[in-house]
C-alpha cells in the first residue's frame, strides 16, 4: 500500500466521521429545541386559557381582570 492509498482510505474515514458528527450536532439541537419548547408550552397555556373566578360572594366570574 502505498502513500496515496493510505491519504484516499483515511479522507474516506474522516468524511464519514465528520457526518456522523454534523448528525450529532443537528441532533442535539432538535433535542434542544424541543426541551425548550415543552418548558415554554405551558405558560402560553396558562396566558390563552379562560380564567373562572368566583366573586366574594361564590358566584361564578368568567373574563379578564
Amino acid at each position: 500500500m502505498n502513500f496515496q492509498e493510505i491519504v484516499h482510505l483515511d479522507s474516506g474515514s474522516a468524511t464519514r466521521n465528520n457526518s456522523i458528527a454534523t448528525k450529532t450536532r443537528s441532533l442535539m439541537k432538535l433535542r434542544f429545541l424541543f426541551y425548550l419548547s415543552l418548558f415554554f408550552l405551558p405558560f402560553l397555556w396558562v396566558q390563552s386559557a379562560q380564567r373562572i373566578w368566583t366573586d366574594v360572594q361564590g358566584r361564578r366570574v368568567m373574563g379578564e381582570f
